[in-house]
């Protein structure tokens, strides 16, 4: 029997490409998502006609963070979570997180460990780890200060802080808001073609220099 999929591809034309999570209800994390999401980021990170890769979701919620069915401190998972956001960050294509609903715990990794991230107004985001959610292994917590700087990582995750749209904008969680999904998806596709136009090997070289030197690069 083959292995249940939870992901889609969408191709956007020119070179843009969608990994649409859609495990349901709200893309809740377990190691074998994980693991899936990982090698599907290799994959598109090999594959010459892709040239952007966009996360995007389905749901009212684009990652609840870890599932309920999983046991967040089982090893095998906190490898997973830090094998795979690593992957994220080393694909040496540009990376655009679609956030079209809320982000929570590890579910906001995917807007901190994308080149870019774009988030829909009446989303929130908030990492619960303090608060006895998930917590995160020390490599993310590191690549979290990396992206977010000491004092909005501090109040990130230690305040069990719901944040709005805007204010994750001004912590940096966002660089973009968007008011309905059409602009979501306007915004996401401009910003995508803006940076096919660059050279490729430029950009992955740059983005490699500005991440710790501890990930390597696919």
């Amino acid at each position: 029997m083959e292995a249940q999929s939870w992901l889609t591809r969408r191709d956007h034309g020119a070179g843009i490409i969608e990994l649409q999570m859609g495990k349901g209800p709200d893309n809740g994390l377990d190691t074998a998502f994980l693991a899936e999401i990982e090698q599907s980021l290799i994959d598109l990170a090999q594959d010459s006609n892709c040239k952007t890769v966009v996360l995007g979701s389905p749901f009212a919620a684009f990652c609840a963070g870890t599932a309920a069915s999983q046991d967040e401190a089982c090893p095998s998972y906190q490898q997973q979570l830090t094998s795979t956001f690593q992957t994220l960050i080393a694909v040496p294509k540009p990376t655009i997180a679609a956030v079209n609903g809320n982000a929570h715990g590890p579910g906001l990794l995917f807007a901190i460990c994308c080149d870019i991230a774009i988030g829909r107004s009446r989303t929130t985001y908030r990492f619960d780890g303090v608060a006895g959610g998930t917590m995160l292994p020390a490599e993310l917590i590191t690549l979290a200060q990396h992206r977010l700087g000491q004092t909005v990582s501090r109040r990130l995750f230690l305040t069990n802080q719901e944040l709005g749209p805007i204010a994750a904008r001004n912590y940096g969680l966002l660089d973009i808001l968007a008011e309905d999904m059409d602009d979501l998806w306007t915004y996401t596709l401009r910003e995508a073609k803006a940076r096919i136009k660059f050279d490729p090997v430029r950009y992955a070289t740059l983005k490699r220099q500005l991440w710790p030197v501890n990930i390597t690069v696919i």
